[in-house]
């Protein structure tokens, strides 16, 4: 990693450090520089800092059989909060979950809504009321299904906030760090944190339920979420139109479980063919286990077996999502460095 200033140099050993102590209940500062390449001062100072801003918490001192009491310390997982919302389009009615956690990324509350139709106001209302409820939150993550280039909502399902630049609109509103990604981002993300068998490069595969025929994908490469130059990489549907096959022709695979099946088989050879990830995890439309060797016997019939990479199944795909939901927003706001 090139780091471009003294401050930005501070700040990456501030990451390295917090890294260590959020994985301890208790800790000294002698305990933090054992286990850092940094120096005492530096570990000391840093710990100062924290327990000034409230990150930290002294909590006793421990007698040693020589000199004076160390300090003794914990990471305060109220530190700040953040929030996940995840916003479905399936069997024709919008679903928003949101999720809260705190510093460590513990859950700490979440709730479903359901809505015949869902506008920009209905967003507007529900954060409100978290923000209300929650006071921590400091940090927003909104994944939807669409394009975002730019800022911009170019293309999404949910029509209403087509032409957005709604991360911009929601910090104007909220007085609040905002980021919207695209669904498939959140979920590849929490997916490689919560799912994968390797620190490999791997995709996950989501073929929504109820759907209108679009499959996505999302794709970690080397722990990066890869997005594309104009963040429109694991659009697939766009592939089989290219060949003439519409996207109401798509649609018309889910009406029939062995033409979706061949479908689901179809993207899944997209994927290796293209980015010949180490893993695939598929979610979304009840694809069930004893499916998934269907699946698996399409593709070998037509990449060689040394290719050939592993296919698995996320029953709770929703979780997933959350996961990287939080876990993108944690490292926003307290690893914005080592996550760049």
């Amino acid at each position: 990693m090139k780091l471009r200033s003294i401050s930005e140099l501070k700040n990456f050993n501030t990451e390295q450090i917090r890294e260590v102590i959020q994985r301890k209940e208790i800790f000294t500062k002698a305990m933090i520089f054992k286990e850092t390449s940094l120096s005492m001062a530096t570990c000391a100072n840093t710990i100062n800092d924290m327990l000034e801003n409230k990150e930290v918490i002294q909590v006793d001192r421990t007698e040693l059989q020589i000199g004076r009491p160390a300090v003794k310390y914990t990471y305060n997982r109220d530190y700040l909060h953040v929030i996940g919302i995840s916003i479905f389009n399936e069997h024709y009615k919008y679903t928003v979950k949101t999720v809260v956690t705190d510093a460590l990324g513990i859950i700490r509350d979440h709730r479903y809504f359901d809505y015949e139709e869902f506008q920009y106001a209905d967003l507007i209302y529900l954060l409100q009321d978290e923000l209300k409820r929650d006071p921590l939150i400091q940090g927003i993550e909104i994944g939807v299904p669409g394009v975002i280039n730019e800022g911009v909502l170019e293309k999404c399902d949910i029509l209403s906030l087509t032409g957005l630049e709604l991360g911009r609109m929601l910090e104007e509103e909220l007085g609040i760090e905002v980021e919207v990604k695209n669904d498939m981002e959140y979920m590849a993300y929490g997916a490689y944190h919560t799912k994968a068998k390797s620190r490999g490069n791997m995709a996950a595969l989501y073929f929504p339920n109820g759907s209108k025929g679009i499959a996505g994908c999302g794709f970690v490469i080397e722990g990066k979420v890869l997005k594309g130059f104009s963040n429109f990489a694991g659009e697939l549907y766009v592939i089989p139109e290219a060949f003439g096959v519409s996207r109401q022709k798509q649609l018309s695979a889910w009406k029939n479980r062995e033409d979706f099946l061949k479908y689901a088989a179809h993207m899944v050879l997209i994927v290796i063919a293209s980015i010949n990830p180490e893993e695939i995890i598929i979610m979304g439309s009840d694809v069930k286990d004893e499916e998934l060797p269907c699946i698996r016997k399409y593709c070998a019939s037509v990449v060689p077996k040394k290719h050939m990479v592993d296919i698995r199944i996320d029953h709770e795909y929703e979780k997933t999502y959350s996961k990287g939901l939080v876990q993108s927003a944690l490292n926003r706001l307290l690893f914005p460095v080592s996550e760049g």
